[in-house]
């Protein structure tokens, strides 16, 4: 996970959330399947074919709307299947969806709590991406 530290910093300093030296975060490319309103049973059906194909699965997960028991398990199936999975932190749509000034209070310690997860799991995911957009 001590890939996982290396950007967050400038991210929240770029959406103007302020920082926090102690954590930071690393992005990495590749093709990939960005999975933002589909259940994990729809997910789950498609990870045979991003095995074979090679591609990775950047999950959304939303704060409040995360079952990470169920996370998790997809996590797993995903990994027996050679698929990678990065994680996409955001926030409810009526909370603001994205990290910015008004978001923070929310942002960073959902961010926090996801990182903890994935490490107190010691889940294979080596990246969380932090969506920037306009507030």
């Amino acid at each position: 996970m001590a890939s996982i530290r290396a950007a967050l910093v400038l991210v929240l300093f770029l959406a103007s959330c302020g920082t926090d030296s102690t954590r930071t975060l690393s992005v990495s490319a590749g093709a990939a399947i960005w999975s933002e309103f589909e259940t994990e049973a729809q997910v789950e059906s498609v990870l045979p074919f991003m095995g074979e194909h090679g591609l990775v699965l950047n999950r959304s997960v939303t704060l409040g709307e995360t079952d990470f028991d169920r996370l998790e398990k997809l996590i797993r199936t995903a990994q027996r299947h050679g698929v990678t999975v990065r994680l996409w932190p955001e926030l409810k749509e009526e909370e603001g969806r994205w990290p910015s000034v008004g978001t923070r209070a929310l942002f960073i310690p959902f961010f926090y709590e996801l990182m903890d997860f994935v490490e107190s799991r010691k889940l294979p995911v080596d990246t969380l991406y932090v969506d920037l957009e306009p507030s």
